[in-house]
């Protein structure tokens, strides 16, 4: 997972991968996306608090990095209605139609179960079973939350 913070003349220059909540809190705290620099551009005094963003979101703010492990991860039923989950700071598994196979992101397999060859409707597809362990590969160990009876760690 490529995070990085580069600061030039006044400026903090984002660059992470796509997730959906990384635009919000961007915006939220000033930052603008620069299609030219294919980054997000904040105040240099914004620094720290993106930061912990990045942390938040991705485990890391490219100067350090956590612990990767291999965890694995059984759907929940409201994980079931979604089309798309996002888990671990990335994409883990998206049905993108009703009838489509479902895709599985990058360091994803299943470990446990099967996807159903389709769910719901044309409009709103779905994962469509709560009968699959998915297995992510490389998770931050700081992005794994404690106590999830769905979440655990196989091997460090």
């Amino acid at each position: 997972m490529k995070v990085r913070i580069l600061t030039d003349n006044g400026r903090a220059i984002v660059t992470a991968p796509y997730h959906p909540s990384f635009p919000p809190a961007a915006k939220a705290r000033g930052g603008r996306w620069s299609s030219q620099l294919r980054a997000w551009v904040f105040d240099l005094r914004d620094e720290k608090d993106i930061r912990v963003v990045l942390h938040r979101i991705f485990g890391t703010d490219g100067t350090t990095c956590a612990a990767l492990v291999t965890v694995q991860h059984r759907l929940t039923a409201t994980e079931a209605y979604r089309a798309e989950l996002w888990l671990f700071g990335r994409l883990v598994a998206k049905r993108p139609g009703r009838d489509a196979e479902v895709r599985l992101g990058e360091k994803v397999v299943i470990a446990e179960g099967e996807f159903p060859p389709s769910a719901e409707s044309a409009k709103y597809p779905q994962l469509g079973t709560t009968n699959v362990v998915l297995e992510v590969r490389d998770v931050p160990c700081t992005l794994v939350p404690a106590g999830d009876p769905n979440t655990w760690i196989v091997s460090p």
